[in-house]
Order: structure tokens, then C-alpha cells, then sequence
């Protein structure tokens, strides 16, 4: 099977297993059309090392893993740089006076490295990136929106190269998906579970 195949098949598989429409998937990407995300599973569309970076980051799954050359989606030194880049925008957020129920319910075991490692596994802290990404991308535009951000809190985010808030301004990402009742519970559950037993909501399996 080649490379492009397997690109196509394991996005289709984590579109999936996250229960994201091809709609959702082009928002989150800020991609035009839900067409090219079905001919990228469809193994019909050629694909950016930018557009593949940004998918693997969000979803937390290694280049290896994607190309079909590793049976292990996740290695932890990239999932621990995606929760650093996240936690320092959180943090930023916090120390400015601009958190939330949400961010501010994040608790210890998940903010030191060292028990995190411990209490959550591999799979649960993909998990709970998405979903802190998919929250924070909603959440930061509101408070764009409202003027609420102020310019130096603004340009650290837009520093970023994780949120790409840019691009978040200028995209269409449904602020009712990162707002999503379902989705905020599982953020909750996955957060509080502090197990490393816990199944993860979205599972590659």
C-alpha cells in the first residue's frame, strides 16, 4: 500500500473515531471545502507538509504513523510539545484575567509534566489536546470578537504557530462545536480521571 493510501485511510480513521463530519475537518484545518478532505481520504488529493503538520498536531499522531510506517500513532516528546504550547497560551490567558470555568478546572496532575506522564496515557492526552484545541480556538475568537483580547496577549497568540490565530480569524470554525456540551464533558471526564487505565473518548484502536 502506498504512503498517499495510507494517509487517506488513517485520516478517514481519525475523522471518524473523533466523530467529525468533513465539514468539521476543513473548518478545524481552515480549508475552503469539505471536497478536498474527501479526496484526501479518497487518496485523490496531494497534501502540503503544511497541511499534514497541522493535522498531526492537532490530533497529536506521529508522521511515522500517518505514512504507515510505525503501528503507534503516539510518541510522547510530540504530544508533551503540543500541551506546552497549549498550557503557555492558557496560562497567559490566566495570568491576564481572561480564563474560564473550563481552563481553570485544568487540574495539577495535568499541569506539571511529571504527573501527567504518570496519570494520563498516551492515548487520553491526544485526546484531551483536541479537545483543549478545539475549545481554545472558540474561545479566543469570542474574546476577539468582544475586544477583549488586549495587544499583547494578542500577539503572544498570535505568535503561535500551534493556534495559528490568523488564520482562526479569518476561517469558519463553528464556535458551536468547540462550545458542544458532549464535547466539553468529555474534556471534563478525560481531565478528571487522573488513571491510566482511563479509555479515552476517541480511541485509534
Amino acid at each position: 500500500m502506498s504512503d498517499l493510501c495510507e494517509i487517506g485511510r488513517h485520516w478517514k480513521l481519525i475523522r471518524t473515531a473523533y466523530g467529525l463530519t468533513l465539514s468539521d475537518v476543513a473548518n478545524l484545518l481552515n480549508i475552503k471545502s469539505k471536497a478536498t478532505i474527501f479526496r484526501i481520504e479518497e487518496n485523490r488529493n496531494s497534501l502540503s507538509v503544511e497541511l499534514l503538520n497541522k493535522f498531526s498536531r492537532v490530533f497529536s499522531v506521529s508522521f511515522d504513523w500517518l505514512f504507515g510506517v510505525s503501528q503507534n500513532p503516539y510518541i510522547d516528546s510530540y504530544i508533551e510539545k503540543n500541551e506546552r504550547d497549549l498550557l503557555f497560551i492558557i496560562k497567559t490567558l490566566s495570568l491576564n484575567s481572561l480564563s474560564c470555568k473550563v481552563l481553570n478546572e485544568i487540574p495539577n496532575e495535568y499541569w506539571n509534566i511529571t504527573l501527567r506522564k504518570k496519570h494520563f496515557s498516551l492515548s487520553v492526552r491526544a485526546n484531551i489536546v483536541f479537545l483543549l484545541y478545539s475549545f481554545l480556538i472558540s474561545y479566543l475568537g469570542s474574546l476577539n470578537n468582544l475586544g477583549l483580547l488586549q495587544d499583547d496577549v494578542l500577539k503572544i497568540i498570535k505568535d503561535d504557530d500551534f493556534l495559528e490565530f490568523d488564520k482562526i480569524l479569518l476561517g469558519n470554525f463553528s464556535a458551536n462545536f468547540a462550545s458542544n456540551q458532549e464535547q466539553l464533558s468529555n474534556l471534563s471526564h478525560l481531565l478528571a480521571s487522573r488513571d491510566q487505565d482511563t479509555q479515552p473518548c476517541f480511541s485509534l484502536q
